[in-house]
């Protein structure tokens, strides 16, 4: 009998790429609240379905359901009895949260804690929690290794941190397994428009010129190579007891200049002008993946160049139809 996953944000751009790697060998439902924090189409087309899910609490193995919601979230842990849940939702995003802290709070760690309790009530012991690079904040010597101490410099980046706190009291007081993954800048197919290579394609669509922040680099993994590290890390997990925490990432930034110029390369009118960068964005990110090589064999394999390459064919599709 396959292994029943609860994977919450299925719908989102990790979500469905998750839930695509991973449906043929696992039994998947899904739980996301389609809000319109972005178009809902591309979330309706990342899982092929139609936008009747947004009149229903239910379609085949989709719930329409926001985490916040704890009774509606005890009924769907209920009904699915899952072995396992992979907690992707999340309001994301740095400088939307300085504009929305309340909001983001209340997503993503009143909804974690919900998440957390209703697998305990349900003696569901497997949980993996996708973290973010976010929580490591400035003044790190790079690269940036899990055992640097949290220090975020946005509210978003705080949410994380202390749902990473919440999942290290629910690991060791309510016997809850719990994998944490620090992601690290992931783009490609499926891309929120609010990332910045989505947005810089939109902007020139749009004949929008882009701003581009000086002496910045990300450390930009490549959707599959994410997902990678979230289906190895959850097999991991499966064998493992209490609470670990990894970063995933390529470990190779990359200059957002430089992002800029490979855009130009596939559209040459592109235009961009450069600012600084604004509060709460780090000036870099850089992940240490030498834990999750060791740990469960964790291999970015993705050149920057052809996941933009890949991002382009996607994006032009998209846009089409």
């Amino acid at each position: 009998m396959k292994l029943k996953i609860l994977i919450t944000g299925g719908a989102g751009f990790i979500g469905s790429s998750v839930y695509d790697s991973m449906r043929k060998k696992y039994d998947i439902y899904i739980l996301d609240n389609f809000i319109p924090f972005y178009d809902i189409k591309q979330k309706l087309k990342n899982l092929e379905i139609s936008s009747s899910i947004l009149k229903k609490d239910r379609v085949q193995n989709i719930f329409n359901c926001d985490i916040r919601d704890y009774f509606s979230m005890k009924r769907i842990f209920r009904e699915v009895k899952p072995h396992a849940v992979i907690h992707c939702a999340a309001m994301a995003g740095v400088q939307q949260s300085f504009e929305h802290q309340k909001e983001y709070f209340s997503v993503n760690v009143e909804g974690t804690l919900n998440v957390f309790s209703a697998a305990v009530e349900n003696n569901v012991k497997k949980t993996l929690f996708l973290s973010s690079s976010s929580v490591y904040g400035e003044g790190r010597r790079a690269p940036f290794k899990e055992s640097y101490s949290m220090n975020p410099i946005s509210p978003y980046g705080m949410t994380k941190a202390q749902s990473e706190l919440m999942a290290a009291f629910f690991s060791s007081q309510m016997n809850l397994d719990i994998l944490v993954l620090r992601l690290f800048t992931l783009y490609g197919p499926r891309q929120r428009p609010d990332l910045l290579l989505h947005k810089l394609y939109l902007n020139h669509m749009k004949n929008i010129k882009s701003v581009i922040y000086k002496n910045t680099s990300r450390d930009y993994t490549f959707i599959d190579d994410g997902v990678q590290g979230i289906q190895k890390g959850f097999e991991f997990l499966l064998d493992t007891k209490g609470i670990r925490t990894f970063n995933i990432g390529s470990s190779n930034p990359v200059k957002t200049e430089d992002v800029a110029i490979e855009v130009r390369r596939r559209l040459p009118s592109f235009s961009f002008s450069l600012e600084e960068r604004k509060r709460g964005d780090m000036a870099r990110t850089f992940a240490d993946i030498s834990r999750a090589k060791s740990a469960f064999s964790y291999q970015p394999r993705m050149d920057f160049a052809q996941g933009v390459k890949r991002f382009d064919s996607w994006f032009n599709s998209f846009y089409k139809s």
